[in-house]
């Protein structure tokens, strides 16, 4: 999760773990972040960061660098993955 949330342009400050243990015994591990961004308007990205870095743990978006596209100029995930298939072809070219 650190470096999914580093490429997509937050820096970690702390981590703190808690176990949760519910009533079928199984134990869960919760991990509370904090986080420090670098963009005007939070309300306004929030749901776009949210958005693309479950796409990111579900396996549909790519974990990279251009995923800090999402706090630096407010693109989504499925942006994002139109001008990584952009560059990728230009590389190509």
């Amino acid at each position: 999760m650190l470096p999914t949330f580093e490429h997509m342009g937050a820096r970690v400050i702390d981590e703190r773990p808690y176990e949760i243990t519910p009533s079928d015994g199984q134990s869960l591990w919760i991990y509370d972040f904090g986080m420090r961004v670098e963009t005007g308007d939070l309300e306004k990205i929030h749901d776009l960061f949210e958005e693309t870095f479950l796409g990111v743990w579900r396996g549909e978006l790519e974990d990279d660098r251009l995923g800090g596209l999402v706090l630096r100029a407010g693109l989504t995930g499925r942006q994002i993955t139109v001008l990584r298939a952009i560059a990728k072809y230009l590389r190509q070219a």
